[in-house]
């Protein structure tokens, strides 16, 4: 078995296709393949891969953002049927990890389901905290590299001077987000968002840096709690 790892984006037509392979998912579809082939102003993409007689037997895909480096996310881990239960996922999981430590992201977020064994078995046990589950289940997950998660977001609100804007606690952080991704598809020029936004049952998801979005949120909150969010035009 060879670890390899790949960056986007990938010109062998070949190699994209056995990436592809791995991919489950309508709304991964459209997003990996504008990725693996189109270069990404906003965020850098690995692709981790073990093969095995040159067929690729793990994967999994990790991004970092350009412009504010210290954000980074774990988007995608899967292992073929055939050789689950071997540790592969671990392996390619703890590649993924060391590649964004090197790069000196700062945070990593990571989004699935509740009840996924990896949460339990992967990341939970490698420092990843819940930050935010939503009522279908799905659970947004973040772990920091030089401090605990929660610390760095509350350190990165107050450094940048977000509690100035319409963003309340930094713990609603992550829970604004998951909220206003329901209202992305609303806008007009959506096709014009981060690569890194992809589509998922009609709507859009962005990556969780949020950045575009500072002074441009209004949030609606009921007893301390985040219940509505739009984006101011």
């Amino acid at each position: 078995m060879e670890l390899k790892i790949l960056e986007s984006p990938i010109a062998d037509s070949e190699c994209r296709s056995r990436i592809m392979s791995f991919i489950h998912g309508e709304p991964w579809l459209p997003f990996f393949t504008k990725e693996l082939s189109v270069n990404d102003t906003s965020y850098k993409h690995w692709h981790i891969v073990m093969e095995e007689n040159g067929n690729f037997i793990a994967h999994c895909h990790i991004c970092q953002s350009l412009k504010y480096k210290d954000f980074a996310q774990f988007t995608y881990l899967e292992t073929h049927k055939d050789f689950q239960g071997r540790g592969l996922g671990k392996t390619v999981y703890r590649k993924a990890m060391e590649i964004l430590d090197g790069y000196k992201a700062k945070i990593v977020f990571l989004s699935t389901s509740f009840q996924h064994p990896a949460r339990k078995y992967i990341y939970l046990k490698d420092g990843f905290i819940d930050i935010f589950i939503s009522p279908d289940g799905g659970v947004t997950m973040a772990k920091g590299f030089e401090q605990p998660a929660e610390k760095y977001i509350k350190d990165y609100f107050v450094s940048t001077g977000r509690r100035q804007t319409n963003i309340p606690e930094y713990s609603d952080y992550l829970a604004t987000d998951l909220v206003l991704n329901v209202k992305l598809n609303q806008l007009p020029d959506k096709d014009k968002l981060p690569l890194n936004a992809y589509e998922k049952k009609g709507g859009y998801s962005m990556f969780r840096d949020a950045s575009c979005f500072a002074g441009k949120i209004k949030i609606y909150t009921s007893e301390n709690k985040i219940i509505d969010a739009e984006i101011i035009k």
